[in-house]
């Protein structure tokens, strides 16, 4: 696989996760398995979006997809330097499917780079009629559950227990990702501008496919796409994100707060006063959240030689607050100017 830019492909697996999520939440798991095969078809080998595929074809009980996805995961694995995870995943296809020499052959290499001295013999263990009375669903959903948390997929489980919207979120990922590359998978080194330029883009129009949703809770949508675009470091789309999510009361003072702290980070000090007291308009969860606001959009103002709007906003923070972080100096420096 290509050495293309790491966070836009974990920000774009974020919202297939997203998506997905929504997809499982209607119990409609090849349209999860389909948005999941999309996202790796165009970054090829990515061992979490394989494993949560391996996973949605599980629980679905989509044995063609399962079949396809573990063998892309065992390869994934192997090529990552993880070849235990990968004999496991390639004695399961072997179970299965014995008459697929595909599968033999990636089991041989696997425990031929594992060490094992004679793979015949333990292939040959693996086909005998015994080890073929199994429910090979079952025995990969056990497996499963006792993977190790480091190789463990982790689904995006908040999406999928949120409120159920009216319709369903319409995803085209023909669009969104376009036609994968023909040559995805062994891209010459001398393609990898080339094809993080093509990663960004297709990252782009998915984003957009995002936000266009039309839901009920299109706010909430919003709000859990700039947190998940803030995680990994993309502060524009993380503002442009939250800031559509402040226009819901519901969503308002924690949107419109990190939309703030991001525009200051980048700064852009009048931005950060306008969504800062966009925030302090809105209830805060708790007093606390409260009083971190207050201390930003006062720090903000003094940051923008705004010191008697500052000295106002410290003066009261000190009142509700009391001795809150260094307001008592902020406090004696603005009264000295």
């Amino acid at each position: 696989m290509s050495k293309v830019a790491p966070v836009d492909c974990r920000a774009a697996y974020s919202l297939v996760e997203l998506l997905t999520a929504r997809a499982v939440a209607e119990s409609d798991w090849s349209r999860a398995a389909e948005i999941l095969r999309r996202f790796v078809a165009l970054v090829p080998g990515d061992v979490l979006a394989l494993s949560r595929l391996v996973e949605i074809s599980v629980d679905g009980g989509l044995e063609e997809s399962l079949s396809e996805a573990q063998a892309d995961l065992a390869d994934a694995h192997l090529a990552a330097g993880h070849p235990a995870e990968a004999r496991a995943i390639a004695e399961d296809l072997v179970t299965r499917q014995p008459w697929n020499k595909a599968h033999i052959e990636r089991l041989r290499r696997i425990l031929t780079t594992l060490g094992e001295k004679n793979a015949d013999q333990v292939i040959a263990d693996r086909l005998s009629a015994e080890s073929l009375l199994v429910d090979p669903i079952g025995e990969f959903r056990e497996a499963m559950v006792h993977e190790s948390p480091e190789q463990e997929a982790k689904p995006v489980t908040d999406a999928a227990q949120g409120e159920r919207a009216e319709e369903p979120l319409e995803v085209d990922l023909s669009d969104a990702f376009g036609a994968p590359p023909a040559e995805a998978v062994a891209a010459p080194s001398g393609a990898a501008r080339a094809e993080s330029r093509d990663l960004e883009s297709a990252f782009d129009d998915f984003r957009q496919e995002v936000i266009r949703d039309r839901t009920t809770d299109a706010a909430g949508q919003y709000f859990k796409l700039g947190m998940m675009y803030h995680g990994n470091g993309l502060l524009e789309q993380a503002v442009e994100a939250l800031q559509l999510a402040a226009r819901a009361p519901r969503h308002r003072f924690e949107a419109a707060a990190l939309a703030g702290r991001i525009h200051r980070q980048l700064g852009r000090l009048d931005e950060a006063i306008e969504w800062f007291e966009r925030a302090a308009e809105a209830p805060a969860a708790t007093p606390t959240a409260a009083h971190e606001l207050l201390y930003d959009l006062g720090a903000a103002l003094e940051e923008a030689s705004e010191a008697d709007r500052s000295l106002a906003v410290f003066l009261e923070l000190e009142t509700d607050a009391g001795a809150f972080r260094d307001v008592a100096e902020r406090i004696a420096r603005l009264r000295g100017r």
